[in-house]
Parts: C-alpha cells; sequence; structure tokens
C-alpha cells in the first residue's frame, strides 16, 4: 500500500511537472507563444530579421503588441521545389516575407542551474533550394532524444540570396543570404536564454550548401563571437565561390532575361518572384565561370571582400584564415552519385568527361588532392562515364579536401598550443565548455547507409519489406542502397516524413549520430566526458565495482540500446547485488554500447583516425585515407582490447 501511494504521488508530480512547462516565452521582442508535441515545446515561423529585396537584412524589427503565435512554419524562401523533393524538402507556402526560424527544445527543464546546449542547422540545397521549415528537418526526435535545443532556419536563396549588385564605383553588394544567417545567428545569441538555452554554447551544423557557409562564418570576423563550434556535414570545398568578375557577369546575364538594365534596383524590385525565378533559371553557369563544378551551385556566394573573402577550400590554405573551434567533419560514402546522375541521367560519354574534367582540374589543382583516375563502365553497349565521375567527386570535392581541412585545423592547434594534443578532452567539466575556448580539435567520420533491416526482422520480412519498398521506387533511383549526400543528415533528424523502410534502416545508426552529436555541442567533445580510450575503461570498470552513490549525477547521455545487457569485466567474488539497481545497470549498459570516437590527428598512436558512421559506429585508420588520397604508407591497424 505505501508504495502504491508512492507510486501515486510520483506520478502526480510528474503530471504536474509537464503541464508546468511553459508554452510561452518572453524575446527582446515580446511573447512568443509555441505548443508542446511529443516529448518537445516548439516555437514555429518566429520573424529574425527583416528586409526588402536586394537589401541586407536588419534584425530592428517591430516588436509584437501581443503574444505572437509561433504555431505553424513560416513560408519557404521564393524557390523552384518539384519533384521528389517537394514531399520533404518543401514547404506549402512560399514568400519574400520569409526571414523565420523554429525553436524546438525539451519538454523537461534543465537541471537547476542548468541550460540547454544550442544546435542551429543551416540547410542544404545548392542555395537556390531547401528550408529550415522542411518536414525532413523536424526537430523532434533529435531535440527530445539529444537533450538539446534545435533551431531552424530560413535564409533568402539563388538570385533573392546571392545576386551581386554593383554601384558606380564597383563596389559590390551581394550574399544576402549570408546575411541572413548572421542575423539569425545574432537573434539566436540574444534570445536563446528565454528557451532556457545557452547562449556560449551554440553549435552550427551545416551540410552541403549550409556546410560552405559554416565554414565561411568560420572565416567571418562577424560570425565568429557568434557560435562556440561546428559540425560539417558533406562540403563539397573545392566548389568555388563567384569572383568578382563572375559576379559582374552574372549580373549583367540575369539583367538581360529581366529586360532591366544591369545594377537597376528599382527595376529589379518591379518584377515579380515568378519573374525574378525565370530569370534565375535562364542564366547558365558556362555564361559568366568556366569551372563545370560551378554548375552544382550556380547560384552561390560571391568573394565581395565585404561579407566573404575567400571560396571555402581556400579559407583553409592560410591558419590565420579562419577561427579555431572545435569541428566534426564529415561525408558520406557515395557523395557524387545524386550530383552526377541528376546533371547526367543518360550515359555520359568519354568525351563530355574529359571536357569537364579539363575545366574542374584547372581551376582546382591541388597537392593535397589526388590525381584523378579513369575507368570506363559499359550502359547498353556504351561507354559511361559517369561511375568515373562520382569517383573524382567524391574524393577531389569531398573526402580528401576534408582531410586536407582537418590537418590545417591540426596545424593551427599545434601554433596555438605548441603541441599537437592537449589535455582538453580530460580537463573538461560536466557543465558544458570550460571558460577559456577549447583547443581546435576535429574528429572526422564517414556515413555508409546500412542496407539491411534492424536484428529484430526475419529474413522474411526484410525481404517483403525491401520487395515493398523497390516497387516504389523509379528505374533512375539512383541512390537506392548507396550512401547518397544528405543520407547522414536525415538519418541524425530521423523525421517522421521519411520513408518508413529508410527509418527502420537508420533508426540505431541515428540514435548514435544523435548521441555523439548532443555530446559535441554540450561538451565540445563527442565523447561527453569521456577523455580517452583509457577512461573509458576505467569508467567501465567503475560501473560495475563502486557504488551507486558514486555514479549519481554522471551524465553520459545513455539514449541508445545497447549491444549486451553486462559488461565483459571478470569480477572475480564480487557480490552479484551490487550489480542489479537500475542505475547500475543503465550506466554499464551505455558504457558497454559506447564506441569511443578518437580524434583526427597527424600524430600519436591513433593518426587519421576516423568513425564508420554505420551500425555498429567501427574505427577507419590511416590506410583509410591514404589509399584514397595519398599521403603515405598504410599502417597496420592495432588493436583493442
Amino acid at each position: 500500500m505505501r508504495t502504491a501511494c508512492a507510486i501515486l504521488v510520483c506520478l502526480l508530480a510528474y503530471i504536474d511537472m509537464i503541464h508546468s512547462q511553459s508554452t510561452t516565452v518572453r524575446t527582446s521582442k515580446g511573447y512568443i507563444q509555441g505548443f508542446s508535441q511529443g516529448q518537445t515545446i516548439k516555437f514555429l515561423g518566429i520573424p529574425y530579421a527583416t528586409a526588402q529585396r536586394y537589401q541586407y537584412s536588419t534584425i530592428d524589427i517591430p516588436a509584437w503588441t501581443s503574444a505572437l503565435n509561433a504555431t505553424k512554419t513560416g513560408a519557404m524562401c521564393p524557390q523552384k521545389c518539384a519533384g521528389t523533393r517537394q514531399a520533404i524538402y518543401c514547404t506549402k507556402d512560399q514568400s519574400e516575407e520569409c526571414l523565420t526560424l523554429n525553436v524546438v527544445r525539451p519538454l523537461h527543464n534543465p537541471s537547476q542551474g542548468a541550460t540547454f546546449p544550442v544546435i542551429v542547422y543551416i540547410h542544404g540545397g545548392d542555395f537556390s533550394s531547401g528550408s529550415g521549415s522542411a518536414p525532413v528537418y523536424d526537430a523532434d526526435y533529435f531535440a527530445s532524444r539529444g537533450h538539446v535545443i534545435v533551431v531552424t532556419i530560413n535564409y533568402r536563396l539563388g538570385a533573392f540570396g546571392f545576386l551581386s549588385i554593383f554601384d558606380k564605383y564597383g563596389d559590390a553588394a551581394g550574399n544576402f543570404g549570408f546575411r541572413d544567417q548572421q542575423m539569425a545567428l545574432t537573434w539566436i545569441k540574444v534570445n536563446i536564454p528565454a528557451f532556457d538555452g545557452d547562449p556560449d554554447r551554440i553549435t552550427v551544423i551545416g551540410d552541403g550548401s549550409g556546410c560552405l557557409s559554416a565554414v565561411s562564418h568560420l572565416a567571418s570576423p562577424v560570425s565568429q563571437p557568434l557560435f562556440k563550434s561546428a559540425v560539417l556535414h558533406s562540403c563539397p570545398w573545392t566548389v568555388p565561390f563567384l569572383s568578382r568578375e563572375q559576379a559582374r557577369s552574372q549580373a549583367a546575364a540575369f539583367s538581360r532575361q529581366l529586360a532591366c538594365a544591369v545594377n537597376d534596383i528599382a527595376c529589379y524590385r518591379a518584377k515579380s518572384a515568378d519573374d525574378i525565378l525565370r530569370a534565375q533559371v535562364s542564366v547558365k553557369s558556362d555564361s559568366y565561370s568556366s569551372n563545370s563544378l560551378v554548375a552544382f551551385f550556380p547560384w552561390g556566394p560571391s568573394i565581395d571582400h565585404r561579407e566573404i573573402f575567400y571560396s571555402p577550400y581556400d579559407v583553409f590554405k592560410d591558419t590565420s584564415r579562419f577561427d579555431s573551434k572545435p569541428l566534426v567533419i564529415g561525408v558520406t560514402a557515395d557523395e557524387g552519385v545524386g550530383f552526377v546522375y541528376q546533371r547526367f541521367p543518360m550515359p555520359l560519354s568519354r568525351g563530355h568527361y574529359d571536357s569537364f574534367m579539363a575545366s574542374s582540374v584547372t581551376n582546382i589543382n591541388d597537392q593535397s588532392l589526388p590525381a584523378s583516375t579513369v575507368s570506363t563502365a559499359t550502359h547498353s553497349g556504351n561507354v559511361d562515364m559517369r561511375e568515373a565521375l562520382v569517383r573524382y567527386i567524391n574524393n577531389n570535392v569531398f573526402s580528401c579536401p576534408a582531410v586536407f581541412v582537418a590537418k590545417q585545423i591540426e596545424r593551427k592547434q599545434v601554433q596555438n598550443t605548441g603541441s599537437g594534443r592537449s589535455g582538453f578532452a580530460r580537463r573538461i567539466n560536466t557543465s558544458g565548455f570550460p571558460a577559456s575556448s577549447p583547443p581546435a580539435k576535429v574528429w572526422m567520420f564517414e556515413f555508409t547507409m546500412p542496407t539491411s533491416l534492424p536484428g529484430s526482422f526475419t529474413v522474411q520480412q526484410q525481404q517483403m519489406t525491401n520487395a515493398l519498398w523497390s516497387s516504389r521506387l523509379s528505374a533512375n533511383n539512383f541512390c537506392d542502397k548507396r550512401s547518397c549526400h544528405g543520407a547522414d543528415i536525415r538519418a541524425l533528424f530521423y523525421s517522421n516524413a521519411l520513408p518508413l523502410i529508410e527509418r527502420l534502416k537508420t533508426e540505431e545508426i541515428g540514435k548514435q549520430m544523435v548521441r555523439y552529436w548532443s555530446n559535441f555541442a554540450r561538451y565540445g567533445n563527442v565523447n561527453g566526458i569521456i577523455g580517452s580510450r583509457a577512461h573509458l575503461r576505467t569508467l567501465q570498470i567503475q560501473s560495475a565495482l563502486v557504488t551507486d552513490s558514486a555514479n549519481r549525477g554522471l551524465n553520459l547521455n545513455t539514449n541508445t540500446r545497447p549491444r549486451s545487457n553486462t559488461v565483459s569485466f571478470p569480477l572475480g567474488g564480487l557480490n552479484v547485488r551490487q550489480l542489479t539497481s537500475p542505475a547500475r545497470l543503465t550506466l554499464q549498459s551505455a558504457l558497454a554500447s559506447f564506441t569511443y570516437w578518437p580524434e583526427f590527428s597527424t600524430q600519436g598512436s591513433e593518426p587519421l583516425t576516423t568513425m564508420l558512421l554505420h551500425q555498429p559506429p567501427v574505427e577507419l585508420r590511416r590506410n583509410h585515407w591514404t589509399q584514397t588520397c595519398g599521403g603515405g604508407q598504410s599502417r597496420p591497424r592495432r588493436r583493442w582490447g
């Protein structure tokens, strides 16, 4: 009876706690009314800045006199969104009044005196499409499971966001979309405490063009104070930004399509949004750039020496050009597939392949990149060079430049600290980042899409589910059974908008990613408070040997399914009752399932270590990158017992 009463009291207290979670917050512009959904509270469609067409945005928006209704996402910025992307990458409405953001926080309050770390996601979409409000980026799972606040943002795209406009002195105004991102980061820095977020623990995540944006923020003196760390997903590093001359040629071609005088802002503003989009699509990249890679991001930023000073890859050629922050850098196993097969839906001839390579290699020739290799495949009796181009883009645009960037970050760390590895991971405190700035540590990953369903499925169930999924695929679905660009972000957010088969396949790896990413946002280290492999082993032993009270308060973000219910350590004659409490078993299982992720380094006993984000995660050592990118003899893999 007494036990039942205690349970009832706890249940009533929990219900009271849930109902006490406020869905109204006060920001610098007034009150905002959100709503609770599942294990999160959401505030959607919050305006963070305002701007006319071809005007820099500003956060000086009028304050609202009554509570702002933030229960519906804002319109996405004008774009062409059709085909298979429309279902999960677009929203129903679009408008030029699109500078809004969404805040998703856990339903529960942080512990007394604590705050939630903040993750800001900058969406990809070749700078011409996408929205932070798209169903695929629903942050309900990410925020609730990671115990973090997730903010997704909209910013102006295409010709609306990145057209350059020159004055009579030759100075350019442009990169409006990049300025929008800065205004969003500024708004978040000022207002996130109202949502129980920590303004000193803001992590920027970007993929694709969003990743290139994040790199530019790392290099921007304006942006650098606005965030603490970054996760760089699938950066197409060697796709260059436009030079001043190329931006001028692009603007001239654009104005001709609109029948406006070049740089005539009044004429541009008189045109409808559809007119702008039609002109944007009509301007081809080869009219202003000889680099074939620019075709993948035809409306990307330009180097205006006001907002942006370098192309992304060039940022890291000099360690003085970027800020020293902890980074996670990663790629998918088949980055180039979508880019190549969307641009070349039919077999690619050797002549067209050679023409593409001549342009891109000439423009990105660099000793840090591997020499291209050529192999051919046949398609209906004809030579098809698309797979050769896929490998080239995988290596020379994504993977090998990422390795170079990681090495440059470590080089800057050596310059700043005088040693290749510091004790930051061991000195970190459980409340988050230390007061002083952490060293520029970097972790690398390669994401491989799981090809099979969870082990709980029988062979027959797997066959039936795969058959059902295959029947819904079109004949040209080139990403079926491959790890295409964006697959890692889809697994990370694990949105209900994803196809069921994809959710089933990525459930476990999604949990692992949320765990690593939330650790990184909280502690500046993907391993959380685990400072080393030896430290992990010590904690595992302690979880089996010491009393519960010694482990109380040890926050390891233990939201993963354990591989086993025990830790395989000899316990001798230890009293079994010491191992049976729920707190101990939870900690023990979490530690048993945890895969330690060493930092990337050119020094020490674990050089160039990369995590293969698969199920379960495994380590890739030096030979993985040396075989792909060159740079030395491979070393035998060391076994860790």
